[in-house]
Protein backbone atom coordinates (compact mmCIF):
# COMPACT_ATOMS: atom_id res chain seq x y z
CA UNK A 1 0.00 0.00 0.00
CA UNK A 2 1.16 3.20 -0.73
CA UNK A 3 -0.32 6.70 -1.20
CA UNK A 4 1.41 9.96 -3.32
CA UNK A 5 1.08 13.57 -3.06
CA UNK A 6 2.83 15.51 -5.82
CA UNK A 7 3.70 19.53 -5.48
CA UNK A 8 1.86 22.05 -7.71
CA UNK A 9 4.62 22.53 -9.93
CA UNK A 10 6.01 19.08 -10.09
CA UNK A 11 9.38 20.16 -8.50
CA UNK A 12 8.29 17.61 -5.06
CA UNK A 13 7.24 14.17 -4.52
CA UNK A 14 5.93 12.11 -1.36
CA UNK A 15 5.17 8.74 -1.54
CA UNK A 16 4.71 6.82 1.77
CA UNK A 17 4.96 2.60 1.67
CA UNK A 18 2.92 1.56 4.58
CA UNK A 19 3.22 -2.06 3.83
CA UNK A 20 6.20 -3.24 1.55
CA UNK A 21 6.27 -6.95 1.06
CA UNK A 22 7.88 -9.64 -0.79
CA UNK A 23 6.67 -13.09 -2.42
CA UNK A 24 8.70 -15.78 -4.45
CA UNK A 25 5.73 -17.76 -5.36
CA UNK A 26 2.52 -16.85 -7.10
CA UNK A 27 3.82 -13.86 -8.43
CA UNK A 28 0.65 -13.01 -10.37
CA UNK A 29 -0.68 -9.83 -8.64
CA UNK A 30 -4.84 -10.69 -9.95
CA UNK A 31 -4.16 -13.18 -7.66
CA UNK A 32 -3.02 -12.06 -4.23
CA UNK A 33 -1.43 -9.26 -2.19
CA UNK A 34 0.37 -11.18 0.42
CA UNK A 35 4.22 -11.78 0.79
CA UNK A 36 6.48 -11.37 3.36
CA UNK A 37 6.65 -7.52 5.34
CA UNK A 38 9.79 -5.88 4.59
CA UNK A 39 9.19 -3.44 7.46
CA UNK A 40 8.51 -4.04 11.37
CA UNK A 41 5.26 -3.61 12.18
CA UNK A 42 4.46 0.40 12.63
CA UNK A 43 7.33 1.54 10.13
CA UNK A 44 6.58 3.54 6.74
CA UNK A 45 8.90 4.28 4.37
CA UNK A 46 8.49 8.08 3.09
CA UNK A 47 10.54 8.33 0.04
CA UNK A 48 10.95 12.16 -0.79
CA UNK A 49 12.35 13.34 -4.37
CA UNK A 50 12.71 16.72 -5.24
CA UNK A 51 13.95 18.21 -8.34
CA UNK A 52 15.64 21.49 -7.04
CA UNK A 53 16.07 22.68 -3.00
CA UNK A 54 13.84 21.19 -0.78
CA UNK A 55 11.09 23.88 0.56
CA UNK A 56 11.71 25.33 3.97
CA UNK A 57 8.83 24.43 5.59
CA UNK A 58 8.96 20.30 4.45
CA UNK A 59 12.57 20.68 6.31
CA UNK A 60 11.28 22.23 9.38
CA UNK A 61 8.92 19.25 9.41
CA UNK A 62 11.22 16.64 8.93
CA UNK A 63 13.63 18.49 11.60
CA UNK A 64 10.50 18.85 14.26
CA UNK A 65 9.54 15.33 13.43
CA UNK A 66 13.40 13.83 14.15
CA UNK A 67 12.80 12.71 10.49
CA UNK A 68 16.65 11.64 9.47
CA UNK A 69 17.53 10.96 6.09
CA UNK A 70 18.23 7.23 4.77
CA UNK A 71 17.97 4.77 2.49
CA UNK A 72 16.37 1.12 1.65
CA UNK A 73 16.56 -1.12 -1.52
CA UNK A 74 13.17 -2.48 -1.10
CA UNK A 75 15.18 -5.56 -3.48
CA UNK A 76 18.23 -6.02 -1.52
CA UNK A 77 16.38 -6.14 1.58
CA UNK A 78 13.96 -9.02 0.10
CA UNK A 79 17.04 -10.20 -0.72
CA UNK A 80 18.82 -10.00 2.62
CA UNK A 81 15.29 -11.64 4.32
CA UNK A 82 15.04 -14.29 2.10
CA UNK A 83 18.56 -15.09 2.77
CA UNK A 84 17.86 -14.87 6.39
CA UNK A 85 15.06 -17.12 6.04
CA UNK A 86 16.94 -20.26 4.22
CA UNK A 87 19.54 -20.11 6.34
CA UNK A 88 16.55 -20.27 9.58
CA UNK A 89 15.14 -23.09 7.20
CA UNK A 90 18.22 -25.00 6.67
CA UNK A 91 19.91 -24.95 10.42
CA UNK A 92 16.47 -26.37 11.53
CA UNK A 93 16.44 -28.95 9.85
Amino acid sequence: MNSRIFGPDGDLRLTNDYAPRFRTDTLRLDRSMDGTPLLLPGQTILELKVQQAMPLWLTEILSDGEIKKGSISKYGEAYRLRLFQNRVQTRAA
